[in-house]
């Protein structure tokens, strides 16, 4: 009786091609000069230098695009700040308090006859809705 096994070994493949990708690049030059001075297939380290180039390649293009976003972000907070500074120093302080108002509430007040924090409660007259409830 024998066996029959099959072995799954694409998982064994791509931790090899991982490994050849991760090794120092002036090893695998190394070793492909001299499996091409015993005659012998490079294949397997070409392909290795290859993905090797390709991965350093990927990683330069990620960083240099993270730096160009931490730049670009810098560059809004600067601005940000400066117009902060610009608008404390050089704005409008007769009308920077008052930007909630609405021109019938400033006309009003300039005649005395709003009160923009006014909270007291109004007396209610018997034909008032909430008369009634104002009365307990």
């Amino acid at each position: 009786m024998s066996a029959n096994y099959k072995i799954d070994d694409s998982g064994l493949f791509d931790s090899l091609d991982e490994i050849l990708a991760n090794i120092d690049p002036k090893v695998l030059e190394q070793a492909k000069l001299e499996l091409s001075k015993e005659g012998k297939d490079t294949s397997i380290v070409n392909k290795a230098i290859n993905e090797r180039k390709r991965r350093d390649k990927r990683l330069e293009i990620i960083e240099k695009r993270k730096k160009q976003e931490e730049k670009r972000q810098r560059k809004m907070m600067r601005g940000a700040l400066l117009m902060g500074l610009f608008d404390g120093l050089f704005g409008d302080s007769k009308t920077s308090g008052n930007n909630d108002l609405m021109p019938w509430e400033e006309d009003a007040k300039k005649n005395e006859g709003y009160e923009d924090h006014n909270f007291e409660e109004e007396e209610l007259e018997e034909d008032d809705y909430y008369y009634d409830d104002d009365k307990n």
